[in-house]
């Protein structure tokens, strides 16, 4: 498969809306154990927001191996034949088992690092058995000025959690009018504990950090999970690379429980037809995910 071009509608996403970098000030004032590391290693620290430029890379490096909801996914999209939206689909990690399967899917990200990365593993010899179609398009997925419908559109990884109330709300109308009559929004959340799992526990401000590292091909990563006052989850990646600078990578999570998601699911119009659990590992102390299947009225 030849890599497909990049379709970049970055110019109409409100700039308000992107992800601020962050400073190493804010890093300061990090709670828990990553507001500790950024204290002791100063200013020299370099702390971005998880999905900058570096960030993207490293995200992926932690997440292609992840098969977390991919046979879940399929199996709920078996029967479509129509085209697929997948939003924030980042580096692909849904996006080719989808296309494997033979759907044509239309990928949508902000971050065009994680679409240049998706783009190259489409022009991978391995690629070429792939059975479907894929069209990247690097946009927020609250500004979608898409001009066709969708049978199914996808919203994997729980990254419906990086949004809060009212952006949900503004997401999943939009959804609602960009499915065909009949068709279903896919998307998943985490089921997930307030109580430190295996991993490590660091008690800081308001909570405990649920920590766990691990080793990459030439780096290590300690990922940090920091439960804030409001009930959202600061994530934190520090990643220490081999001959490089360490960077500190951080963002914040909004609690997005099944029963919410379900309520705001119906209020948007769509009519909640199926929940599926995702079991993950248990020493990441995180509890299953949630795939939810929601239909557009026929």
């Amino acid at each position: 498969m030849t890599a497909p071009p990049i379709t970049s509608l970055s110019a109409q996403v409100d700039p308000s809306a992107a992800s601020p970098s962050v400073g190493v000030r804010q890093g300061w004032q990090l709670p828990g154990l990553a507001g500790r590391i950024c204290r002791a290693l100063g200013p020299d620290l370099l702390v971005e927001d998880l999905y900058s430029e570096h960030g993207s890379r490293l995200y992926h490096e932690l997440t292609a191996a992840d098969t977390a909801e991919i046979g879940q996914l399929v199996r709920l999209l078996g029967d479509v034949t129509g085209p697929v939206l997948e939003l924030a689909c980042g580096s692909g990690r849904l996006t080719l088992p989808l296309v494997a399967a033979g759907h044509d899917v239309t990928g949508v990200d902000s971050s065009a690092e994680l679409l240049r990365i998706l783009a190259g593993r489409l022009a991978e010899p391995t690629a070429a058995r792939l059975r479907g179609t894929v069209a990247l398009v690097e946009a927020d997925v609250l500004a979608l000025p898409l001009n066709r419908r969708y049978q199914a559109v996808v919203l994997g990884a729980t990254s419906v959690r990086l949004l809060d109330g009212a952006q949900r709300r503004e997401l999943f109308s939009a959804v609602h009018d960009l499915l065909l009559p009949g068709g279903r929004f896919v998307v998943s959340t985490a089921r997930s504990t307030d109580e430190a799992g295996a991993g490590s526990a660091d008690q800081g401000q308001h909570g405990p950090d649920i920590v766990v590292t691990t080793a990459l091909a030439d780096s290590v990563v300690t990922l940090i999970q920091h439960l804030l006052g409001d009930g959202r989850r600061r994530i934190t990646a520090f990643h220490v690379p081999t001959g490089a600078p360490p960077r500190l990578f951080t963002s914040a999570v909004h609690p997005v429980p099944p029963d919410v998601l379900q309520a705001e699911l119906t209020a948007a119009g769509l009519r909640v037809t199926a929940t599926v659990s995702v079991p993950l590992p248990s020493h990441l102390g995180l509890g299953d995910d949630v795939l939810m299947v929601a239909e557009a009225p026929s």
